[in-house]
């Protein structure tokens, strides 16, 4: 609603500087924030029990060392806010697993079903995860992307569900933050991912025209 605001107070200015059709500027503003209805991409979890897996390359976890396990925190707590018929995988004993298996991401799919005995691993995939505009330091905004699939302990072969998801904070067309920590975008973008992850498995609203 903020950024409504500030759209219609550009279009007033300009009406009053030069006569532009105000009416057309204001039914725009509203359409930009506009809410529609989305349907969930994948409906294969309900009532099942599902892990959340995150990996993340050798030059993000250089810079974030915690990436994965913030990630999997995150995005089980969103899945689990909008799955209560779903029971997941505690983020602290897929840690440990990782740790106790740090080749896991090369095993067959099967044996990470069995081994955490789930019928669902969503798989996070991190290829690219940063705070700040490329070539400025000093401008801070938070992007990340990553390639999210499903496993299924009944078809565990390959991912049934797939898809290239990624994230900006602050939003494309708004400006970056100076004087911030980096720490705070950081969070703001976790939290922006894990949204956006947990909106591929239920039916929810957003902005008609996203960034």
């Amino acid at each position: 609603m903020h950024r409504t605001f500030i759209c219609l107070a550009l279009s007033l200015a300009c009406f009053m500087s030069t006569g532009c059709a105000l009416p057309a500027y204001i039914a725009h503003a509203f359409e930009k924030d506009k809410m529609i209805g989305v349907d969930a991409q994948y409906r294969g979890i309900g009532g099942k029990k599902v892990a959340v897996l995150a990996i993340a390359g050798k030059n993000i976890v250089r810079g974030f060392p915690n990436i994965q396990r913030e990630m999997c925190i995150a995005i089980t707590r969103r899945m689990a806010e909008s799955h209560p018929d779903c029971s997941f995988v505690d983020p602290e004993q897929i840690e440990k697993y990782q740790d106790e298996n740090p080749y896991w991401n090369t095993l067959p799919y099967k044996r990470l079903t069995d081994s955490l005995k789930v019928d669902r691993v969503i798989y996070v995939d991190l290829s690219e995860y940063r705070t700040h505009e490329v070539g400025n330091e000093h401008m801070k905004r938070g992007y990340c992307s990553g390639g999210i699939g499903v496993v299924e302990a009944e078809n565990p072969d390959k991912f049934d569900f797939y898809i290239d998801v990624h994230v900006r904070y602050p939003h494309k067309g708004e400006i970056g933050l100076v004087n911030v920590p980096d720490r705070s975008i950081e969070l703001a973008t976790i939290s922006e991912f894990s949204t956006k992850v947990s909106h591929l498995f239920v039916d929810h609203q957003e902005r008609k025209y996203p960034d």
